[in-house]
C-alpha cells in the first residue's frame, strides 16, 4: 500500500488487490490505520457490487434497465 501526496494537496492511497489497483483519496495525510480501514471499506463495496447471478437474474436485470419486460417462463 502506498500513501503519495498529490499536487493538490491531497493525499492517494492505492493499493494492488488481485490484479486490480484501488485507490482512496484524502483531504489530509491518513495514518496507516485510517488507510487500511479506508482501503477494506473500499474493498467490501466493490465485493458487494460484484454478486454473481445465475443467467436468468442477468437476463431480468438487462431488460428492466432497457424497459422491456421478460416473457413467462413456460
Amino acid at each position: 500500500m502506498k500513501i503519495e501526496k498529490r499536487a493538490s494537496g491531497s493525499y492517494r492511497v492505492r493499493k494492488m488487490y488481485k490484479g486490480q489497483m484501488y485507490t482512496v483519496s484524502f483531504d489530509h495525510k491518513p495514518t496507516q490505520k485510517e488507510a487500511m480501514l479506508a482501503m477494506a471499506e473500499e474493498l467490501q463495496k466493490v465485493q458487494t457490487k460484484h454478486e454473481s447471478m445465475d443467467f436468468r437474474a442477468a437476463a431480468e436485470n438487462t431488460l428492466t434497465q432497457r424497459g422491456m419486460s421478460c416473457p413467462p417462463v413456460p
